[in-house]
């Protein structure tokens, strides 16, 4: 049994806008893909068999949240062997609960603790959904074929149905081909890329504005460039990822009731903004400064946590269940070589966790301060060293 299909692979190009994950990864030719495929079947060898063909059906969906979803299991039940634990997968709960949690996590010593893996994205369903019709959108202006231009796109509102493909494709075609090279590129030269010619497309609430961009030599002699140049968009979303992390816990954190082990949340945050800040944030409080004024003339301040965390809120600690957090952000195939890990400890779980994750990253509390310790990569625990991919999707 494999996650992916034996066969011969030809294909070099880069992956379509709204190509799924595992389709462009288990077609492309790359080197980069055959290298990081081999990594993967050798994780899925170690998997229990009687869960392989639920994590190779999810593994190999179309959407995207299946996938990533079955690659982040996959992902932490070799980081736990690798930290010589044993793995038992979808263990029976504690107290004659029904409900599963994703691992039960033990070693020779006597340590144990449950797992819970999820995929926290920082973007709605109804956000997906406009993305999807997108990159439908993208590919076929990608696919065009121009022998002077690349396309420049600035983008604005998301679409709410899909957009008429064709009708836009006929529109850009006739467009490129009634410009002048030899003038775009005088125009470009002199007066810089917001100079150059633009074609407006609107349909519902989304709107693109196309710019001709003159190639280079050496983009007219590649066989399979992509056809859009630079895609810009004029709206940027507030970052979310405190509230993304919040939720995906408190929806996780009495989900199997009392146990009587350590019970970890593990997160794969789906988001482009998240940093060490955002999570300590989100779990511990918002930073604030507090002022204090002890005399007319003289006051203080010092910096504080609103009690707005997950762990800690409005009447103090809270979600005790939680021993710990373990964090990484949008962890795929393609970066496990980038993506670092961290264990935020719970300074009030009802069962704390301390044990062989701590060669890990990770946050605890010590001196009544929480203090970031750096530990080992994710990939040195692997025994990946040597793997250097470069994200394509």
């Amino acid at each position: 049994m494999i996650l992916f299909s034996n066969t011969t692979r030809t294909e070099i190009d880069s992956a379509g806008y709204a190509e799924s994950h595992f389709i462009y990864l288990d077609r492309s030719a790359r080197p980069e893909a055959q290298e990081i495929r081999k990594v993967l079947e050798n994780w899925f060898c170690r998997y229990p068999d009687s869960e392989k063909d639920n994590l190779i059906r999810r593994f190999r969906s179309k959407d995207d949240n299946n996938f990533l979803s079955a690659f982040f299991e996959l992902y932490l039940h070799e980081l736990f062997l690798c930290l010589n634990y044993s793995v038992v997968v979808h263990p029976a709960a504690e107290l004659g609960s029904t409900k599963h949690p994703d691992f039960l996590v033990k070693n020779q010593i006597g340590e144990e603790f449950y797992v819970e893996a999820v995929l926290a994205k920082d973007e709605s369903d109804v956000d997906t959904a406009s993305e999807a019709r997108m990159n439908v959108v993208y590919d076929v202006i990608n696919k065009l074929e121009s022998l002077h231009f690349l396309i420049g796109m600035n983008i604005k509102g998301a679409p709410k149905t899909s957009p008429p493909t064709r009708k836009l494709k006929d529109q850009l075609s006739k467009w490129l081909e009634g410009l002048n090279p030899e003038s775009i590129i005088e125009c470009f030269n002199q007066h810089g890329l917001d100079a150059l010619p633009k074609l407006l497309f609107s349909f519902e609430d989304w709107e693109i504005e196309f710019k001709p961009i003159p190639k280079s030599v050496s983009v007219k002699e590649k066989t399979c460039a992509d056809t859009i140049g630079l895609m810009t968009f004029d709206e940027w979303k507030g970052c979310t990822c405190k509230e993304t992390i919040r939720d995906a816990i408190r929806k996780k954190a009495s989900r199997y009731g009392l146990l009587e082990k350590p019970y970890i949340i593990a997160l794969n945050v789906i988001t482009i903004r998240l940093d060490h800040t955002h999570v300590m944030e989100a779990l511990f409080g918002t930073e604030q400064y507090t002022v204090s004024f002890e005399s007319p003339s003289e006051h203080e301040s010092r910096m504080t946590r609103a009690r707005d965390g997950v762990l800690f809120g409005p009447d103090g600690p809270q979600n005790t269940r939680v021993s710990a957090v373990l964090v990484v952000k949008s962890v795929n195939p393609w970066n496990i070589a980038f993506r670092d890990i961290c264990i935020y400890h719970n300074p009030w779980a009802r069962k704390p966790y301390s044990g062989s994750l701590a060669i890990l990253s990770e946050v605890i509390l010590k001196d009544g301060f929480l203090k970031f310790k750096q530990g080992k990569h994710p990939l040195e625990v692997f025994g990946l060293i040597e793997l250097n991919t470069t994200s394509l999707i």
